[in-house]
């Protein structure tokens, strides 16, 4: 499958009541629309365009709801990665506040390994190399550096949903983000 479309986004997943669920690639939510266990949102227009290996062209929205309401999982706590790390931080170094591309920033014990800090979400930030660089294994005080938004802690996992799908933005997402 090829689209008319370059680029193909992330499709918009939400529950029954509208709630927001994440975003799933745009072949789960044609297979799905298929199988008939998404529908488009009512009055919705939004959509890509799929072409089919034989030519015909198959409309995608960009957001699609469930038929059938999914009881949310029970909460859990997202596992500490850099790409959770990238977007509890908003992208922004925790240091000097230079805006990060997730495959160039780099991460940082606030309190160094070599004085026994952990591998844990309190303890790790996003940075820039060059803060990381003058920072090295020091404590915050002895680099004469202080973190702009206080001590790190662990983020929910539906602001690590949201912050995903902001990454990726789709202006005709408002209503659902902003709900949520």
């Amino acid at each position: 499958m090829s689209s008319t479309n370059p680029r193909l986004p992330k499709i918009l997943y939400l529950n029954k009541d509208h709630s927001l669920i994440g975003l799933i690639p745009w072949q789960r939510a044609v297979s799905m629309l298929l199988n008939e266990k998404v529908i488009q949102p009512h009055g919705y227009e939004d959509v890509i365009q799929i072409r089919l290996p034989h030519g015909k062209v198959f409309p995608v929205p960009t957001a699609v709801i469930l038929v059938d309401f999914k009881k949310p999982r029970r909460k859990i706590k997202p596992v500490c990665t850099p790409r959770n790390i990238f977007f509890r931080d908003k992208g922004e170094c925790q240091y000097c506040g230079t805006p990060l591309r997730r495959n160039t920033m780099t991460l940082d014990h606030v309190v160094p390994k070599l004085s026994g800090g952990r591998h844990h979400w309190g303890n790790i930030v996003a940075c820039c190399h060059e803060c990381n660089t003058k920072k090295g294994s020091k404590s915050l005080q002895q680099a004469g550096m202080k973190l702009r938004n206080g001590p790190p802690v662990a983020p929910s996992i539906d602001s690590i949903k949201l912050a995903e799908c902001r990454s990726v933005w789709n202006e005709n997402w408002i209503w659902w983000i902003s709900s949520n």
